[in-house]
């Protein structure tokens, strides 16, 4: 080989060692290359061709370590169907966060299938049984007529049946018609299903009956029980809190006591006469008490309230009822009639 190819070689070599390996020029000895069989000889002063390297270290020094890449660190995410591992943290706290973000995953997984097991019950719950629906269809349409008067006539029978536990608990209100236990049920409920005109979620305290047609004096609907439902008629409703039935006295000089001064205003409003208006409407016409009463309330289980219901033609009352229970149909009252005035006169 030519001098120039074995220079540009040398060249080559040591730019590639300078790269790999550090130098220090003034510490490195250079280590010359014998001439090529047949070169010619150079001068004395000529430059031979030279390697750089790495000197070798002492015996027993230290050797220098190099900065080499950084470690690669773990993020650990769950979520989206999976858990995703990227850069930060070390192996060990890797694999805590991996363990931990299944245990977690796991958990929410066990409380989601534990809550849509709880569901699918409930739901089952709801469903006639699969014998029940065999029997259905083998039925023939005039035996399916003939059933479904059946179900309505004991579908109302259980829904407003106060239970013997709610109607032991109040023996004073036994044999009485002036008082008395009653079931309610929500509005829009039922009204396919028993036999009273208005699902059950009516009650005349008057009548005792759940039935629309005859004189109703509470409604209950969304959580709200009202009065005065129709044209003519008028109606007040207070709330008492949680008081018990029996505290309420027949007489409006005995208050409940530790009534506040707006609700013995009120007290005393609901027990004053009604007069008709010019209008020819019945109603409460004295100074009405601060806050005024409505015909619409918050029904609450375990309060006691106050209606005084007007319906001309039919019948003017002061009633106490007290919403002893709810259940997943509806409401039991216990209730007493503390005052009734003479029938007004229609228009």
């Amino acid at each position: 080989m030519k001098r120039g190819g074995t220079l540009l070689v040398a060249v080559l070599l040591g730019f590639t060692a300078g790269l790999l390996l550090p130098w220090d020029p003034g510490s490195t000895p250079l280590r010359t290359l014998p001439p090529e069989p047949g070169a010619r000889a150079q001068g004395a002063d000529a430059t031979p061709d030279v390697i750089p390297l790495a000197r070798a270290p002492a015996p027993g020094a230290a050797l220098e370590g190099r900065a080499g890449p950084a470690k690669p660190k773990v993020r650990i995410s769950a979520g989206g169907g999976g858990v995703a591992v990227s850069n930060a943290g070390d192996l060990s706290a890797a694999i805590h966060e991996v363990q931990q973000a299944f245990r977690d995953r796991f958990a929410d997984q066990a409380k989601q299938i534990k809550r849509l097991t709880a569901e699918r019950d409930r739901l089952q719950a709801t469903l006639p049984k699969p014998e029940l629906l065999d029997a259905l269809e083998r039925a023939e349409t005039e035996e399916l007529v003939l059933l479904a008067s059946e179900v309505r006539r004991e579908a109302t029978h259980r829904l407003l049946t106060p239970s013997e536990s709610v109607v032991g608990l109040y023996p004073e209100l036994a044999d009485r018609t002036d008082a008395g236990i009653a079931r309610i049920l929500p509005g829009g409920r039922f009204e396919q299903l028993i036999e009273p005109r208005g699902g059950g979620a009516f009650w005349s305290f008057v009548k005792r009956s759940n039935d629309y047609n005859d004189e109703p004096d509470l409604d209950l609907s969304k959580g709200w029980y009202s009065t005065s439902f129709y044209g003519g008629t008028s109606g007040y409703l207070m709330d008492l809190g949680r008081r018990a039935l029996e505290d309420i006295a027949a007489d409006v000089s005995r208050p409940p006591a530790d009534s506040s001064p707006a609700a013995l205003e009120q007290w005393q409003y609901l027990w004053t006469a009604a007069t008709r208006t010019e209008a020819g409407r019945y109603g409460l016409h004295a100074p009405a008490p601060d806050p005024p009463l409505t015909d619409r309330i918050r029904a609450v289980v375990g309060h006691t309230y106050l209606v005084r219901a007007i319906l001309p033609g039919e019948h003017d009352v002061l009633v106490a009822f007290h919403a002893v229970e709810a259940d997943a149909f509806g409401q039991t009252l216990a209730w007493k009639i503390l005052k009734q005035w003479p029938k007004p006169a229609r228009r």
